[in-house]
């Protein structure tokens, strides 16, 4: 009758769907469990993956503060301390950069 009228119909429908009410089994009780569970699975990983990077900066922060004592590296511990930062990390390596550039100043 009207063109995209089903089309209109089935996602209105779609969108106020309640997954605790749908049958054990049905195949969009299944789809709405196999979402839920890939939406768990990545908030997991991001948190894994944010943890490693706050890691790998802290580890880059420790070679240059505590690594060659003959060079300056400000410019470095001063970009990877801005890295850290934005990832709201709070350790004891954010202090000791701090007082690294503080005493190079």
């Amino acid at each position: 009758m009207w063109p995209g009228a089903l089309d209109a119909l089935a996602t209105g429908l779609y969108a106020h769907v309640q997954p605790e009410r749908l049958p054990y089994d049905s195949a969009l009780s299944k789809h709405f469990a196999k979402t839920r569970q890939l939406g768990e699975r990545t908030e997991k990983f991001d948190g894994r993956l944010d943890e490693l990077c706050r890691d790998t900066i802290k580890n880059t922060l420790i070679s240059l503060i505590y690594g060659d004592k003959d060079t300056d590296h400000s410019e470095a511990v001063r970009y990877e301390l801005d890295k850290l930062e934005k990832l709201d990390a709070q350790c004891w390596i954010i202090a000791a950069a701090e007082k690294y550039l503080e005493d190079r100043q």
